[in-house]
């Protein structure tokens, strides 16, 4: 039945392709845009084989926990069609009548009030939470009678309208190298990879699409009302699916229409000075609203990352009044107790307190006492935790872990630390692009035709990079989450390449060899 119904659903989408006028642009067949579906659905099937291979505690696997905890969300459609409604919806969605449905669930109750309280996080439910893509599955659920592969198609398609927008919006001026915007937006390993699965990525792709293709419309002065309602719907698609990309997209986008609705001189010179008014406004925002600190927010999910890969068990230390968060290393010295939800905790196991989110540094013992120990969560190691300079909520902090951030998502992973095969690959194809665009930056154009649209590119790029290495502490994530500044850096390099000045060096080289 499954495999029926993929397959039906695939000829379904193939049918849409070949029918929705979206699709349609001069220059480019249905054939090829059908191949680059199936394409991705092969590459969702490797993905799915790579996770069950590497990843074979179920709940940690990123494409597979989501999708698994929205089988509790969609139960509730049968049983209370309107609490389905407010789970999906996140209205009062953590109201005590509903928790029934989501007991048995792993990872949205880590989103909890109550765990979010105890944990010192913000409630970010609304928006960059972990519950988004579970609610998007639940829907599914309905179309998809709760079969793995069908959400896969689902959500390809999705990244696949996306992406296609993008294409959309190069293609009138890169029209000579067709194959090359092809290859890089949809054939770059990581991006092909990270876009096939049921993950957030793809949904952060259909927004950022649909962003580009209408936000360059008012940069080209061919825009009517629409354009800015499709505004509006990518924009609120990118802040409830990954906010610090809609915050690397403000800069580029002011300073685009600055030069767009002044004049082309100093072009540089206008998207730094952008930078650096928008950079101040940011690290002074708290003395403007003081209840708003963007650089604790920055602070708060470098921590919660750090604590989420890091790997070990959470627990909850109960006494009296009193509630504590001790963070023990290894799960050998924790049995389960079957008379209530508690667990006990062997005498001198040694944990480290949290106090305000973070962890201290000295160790401790458990003792014989009477206090009642409750697992808040279990996470596995990754497997490419890195040392990252831990963030305090201040311009200095801010301001001297910009560099290393950098490093880490323009230049890592390193071939030579690569411990998997997964990040041999990326280090790999790291490789790879930093060399094209060396040869991009070599064998230029005199007079780059769409210079602000480059700048906007690489300008997304590098504010997105540094926020990525501010906060994330693994390989394996900042390869994940860099491919929309990959692509637009790749996209940037494309602009500012001669093909015919590399072609006859090569072929100088070639006469001469």
């Amino acid at each position: 039945m499954g495999i029926i119904l993929t397959i039906g659903y695939i000829l379904f989408f193939i049918l849409l392709i070949y029918k929705w006028k979206y699709f349609y642009i001069e220059g480019l067949s249905y054939k090829i845009i059908i191949v680059l579906f199936l394409l991705k659905i092969f590459t969702c099937f490797i993905l799915t084989i790579i996770y069950s291979k590497y990843y074979t505690e179920r709940s940690a696997a990123d494409i597979f926990k989501y999708f698994d905890d929205s089988k509790y969300i969609y139960n509730a459609l049968f049983i209370n069609p309107v609490h389905y409604l407010q789970l999906v919806f996140g209205i009062n969605s953590d109201a005590e009548y509903l928790q029934v449905y989501v007991q048995k669930t792993v990872n949205w109750l880590n989103q909890t009030d109550y765990y979010l309280k105890i944990t010192n996080q913000t409630n970010n439910n609304f928006y960059e939470s972990t519950r988004l893509i579970t609610r998007v599955n639940a829907i599914f659920r309905i179309f998809s009678f709760g079969y793995y592969y069908v959400h896969c198609i689902f959500m390809i398609f999705i990244s696949l309208i996306g992406q296609f927008a993008i294409f959309k919006t190069f293609y009138p001026f890169l029209k000579t190298k067709k194959k090359e915007l092809i290859l890089f937006i949809f054939i770059t390993p990581s991006i092909l990879l990270w876009s096939s699965g049921i993950l957030k990525e793809n949904i952060v792709f259909l927004g950022l699409g649909i962003f580009i293709f209408n936000f360059f419309k008012i940069i080209n002065k061919t825009f009517n009302y629409k354009t800015f309602l499709y505004l509006a719907i990518s924009l609120y698609i990118i802040f409830i699916s990954k906010y610090y990309i809609l915050i690397a997209l403000i800069p580029s986008s002011f300073a685009a229409l600055l030069i767009t609705y002044t004049n082309k001189k100093g072009m540089g010179i206008k998207y730094l000075i952008v930078n650096l008014f928008l950079l101040f406004i940011f690290l002074n925002f708290r003395f403007i609203f003081p209840s708003i600190n963007p650089l604790e927010k920055i602070a708060e999910k470098q921590r919660n990352l750090i604590r989420t890969s890091k790997g070990g068990t959470y627990i909850l230390r109960e006494n009296k009044n009193k509630k504590d968060i001790l963070y023990i290393s290894s799960e050998k010295n924790i049995a389960k107790n079957n008379t209530d939800n508690h667990v006990l905790i062997a005498l001198g196991t040694p944990y480290k307190l949290y106090i305000n989110g973070e962890e201290q540094a000295e160790i401790s013992y458990i003792k014989n006492d009477s206090s009642k120990y409750k697992i808040l969560f279990t996470s596995q190691k990754a497997g490419s935790y890195i040392e990252i300079k831990k963030l305090k909520p201040t311009i200095y902090s801010f301001v001297t872990s910009i560099p290393g951030s950098l490093i880490n998502t323009f230049f890592r992973p390193f071939v030579f630390e690569s411990k998997s095969l997964m990040i041999l690959f990326a280090a790999i194809e790291n490789l790879f692009l930093i060399l094209f665009i060396i040869i991009c930056s070599i064998f230029k154009e005199k007079n780059i035709q769409n210079k602000n649209i480059m700048l906007f590119c690489i300008n997304f790029s590098i504010v997105l990079n540094i926020l990525i290495g501010l906060t994330n502490p693994v390989l394996g994530t900042i390869v994940r989450f860099r491919i929309f500044s990959i692509l637009l850096l790749l996209l940037a390099s494309l602009i500012i390449l001669d093909r015919e000045k590399l072609k006859n060096y090569f072929k100088s080289l070639y006469a001469r060899i």
